[in-house]
């Protein structure tokens, strides 16, 4: 058992999430569908001079804002979850909170729960967390138990919990790979696309690290490698196989003298597992237009993982390529959704709504795969900022759907979900940008 202590100024209230129930002695459940928490309180837990008692259950996908960020030895797997009962100063028995984790289970792991007896205030909040690293913490009535999707801690008093753990270097790495990438157009002639792929462990929550280093939003839908190799593979390829495009394919590696071939060899000892505060690995690969002179105005391809004779496809990687000032600009873009568009609209749809814009866009644009696969993909990359989640899945929309990605396109969608006034404020973005 350890005790942490951290302070954090912050001028704004970090929950996304805030469930309430009136609970009295026969018990209930204080939980939400919009997140995996739950609290369940058995029944004699509330005693019978509370026949109405209200419980507040609170929940952050930043950890930062309690000084969590600044523990290098734990990994955090899960949100910070605040319990409240006002005027009810414990439980005459255990309740158990159900916290979703996203660590991968294998006997190498070592989980804590970590919990703190103060509450969250504005501006100053101190927080001293104390690390119960066994199931049983005797001392501050804390019992816990992990399966493979949650951690059910059993207290019977109310607290701010969250859930961490640590795992040995010998713990299969549990990896995806990512791609984000950026359009320059340079002079007015010469066109190069930048593309950064990342290979990352997925159990590392990297969407701080990605939304400080990309200005833009993956241009593929990540894509999990682990099952394809083993403890015993050293090293993985990464290539680019233009020859497979076809002789259509417009864009071709510039090597920079063969500098930069297309093939790459990944050790993978040098990528960042859980446990490191490393930036995640990535591979950098820059395209051309074949013909310098000829303007081309997208990009579709696919990068290929290679890992004991088996090949993983990376991709569909999809990217517009053209300058919107250009008074050459074909007719048919000047409708493409901006960034700042999807951005400003991404803030007004509601928490319990974008999901449904997602689903509808991936119906409209008659996009193969599952929509809901996409959306657990943003969930699991952006738990840290809910926000965050509704901006990437419309830019996954964006980059899936190419030139179909149309303010037209989007409205209808916004539509179709009765969000009428989201929907003319994205006419009037659009006529403004």
């Amino acid at each position: 058992m350890t005790m942490i202590t951290s302070t954090k100024k912050t001028s704004y209230n970090p929950f996304w999430l805030e469930m309430k129930a009136t609970i009295g002695p026969e018990g209930g459940i204080v939980s939400d569908p919009r997140s995996d928490v739950s609290l369940i309180v058995p029944p004699g837990a509330i005693p019978e001079t509370h026949p109405k008692q209200e419980i507040i259950v609170r929940v952050a996908l930043k950890p930062s804002n309690f000084g969590l960020n600044q523990q290098k030895d734990l990994t955090l797997l899960g949100p910070v979850v605040e319990c409240l009962s006002p005027g009810l100063a414990e439980f005459n028995c255990n309740v158990t909170l159900v916290v979703p984790h996203r660590a991968k289970l294998n006997p190498d792991w070592k989980f804590q729960v970590l919990h703190s007896e103060d509450k969250y205030s504005d501006p100053v909040s101190k927080f001293r967390w104390t690390v119960t690293s066994s199931n049983h913490d005797a001392k501050h009535g804390v019992h816990f138990d992990v399966d493979e999707n949650f951690f059910r801690i059993k207290t019977s008093h109310f607290t701010t919990y969250t859930c961490a753990g640590s795992c040995s270097r010998k713990a299969p790495l549990n990896l995806q790979v990512v791609v984000y990438g950026d359009y320059v157009h340079i002079d007015g002639r010469k066109q190069t696309v930048d593309l950064r792929c990342y290979v990352c462990d997925t159990i590392k929550d990297y969407s701080h690290t990605f939304r400080v280093n990309e200005r833009n939003g993956p241009l593929c839908v990540p894509r999990p490698i682990n099952h394809f190799f083993d403890k015993k593979t050293k090293k993985i390829e990464l290539f680019f196989p233009e020859d497979d495009f076809g002789t259509d394919f417009q864009w071709t590696s510039e090597t920079f003298n063969d500098s930069l071939p297309n093939s790459r060899e990944i050790s993978l000892k040098h990528v960042a597992r859980c446990c490191s505060e490393a930036i995640p690995h990535y591979e950098a690969f820059t395209l051309k237009p074949k013909d310098e002179r000829t303007q081309v105005d997208s990009l579709e391809m696919t990068l290929k993982i290679v890992a004991n004779g088996l090949t993983e496809i990376i991709g569909p990687i999809r990217m517009i390529t053209m300058d919107t000032g250009r008074s050459q600009s074909p007719a048919h873009y000047t409708d493409i959704v901006s960034n700042e568009t999807l951005r400003e609209i991404s803030r007004e749809i509601p928490r319990d709504k974008w999901k449904d814009v997602y689903r509808t866009l991936h119906d409209f644009a008659k996009f193969e795969g599952s929509a809901n696969i996409d959306i657990e993909n943003i969930e699991h990359n952006n738990q840290s900022e809910m926000g965050e989640m509704k901006y990437q899945v419309l830019m996954l929309w964006r980059t899936k759907a190419g030139r179909q990605a149309t303010k037209t396109a989007l409205t209808h969608a916004l539509r179709s979900c009765q969000l009428n006034s989201i929907a003319d404020d994205c006419i009037k973005l659009e006529s403004t940008i």
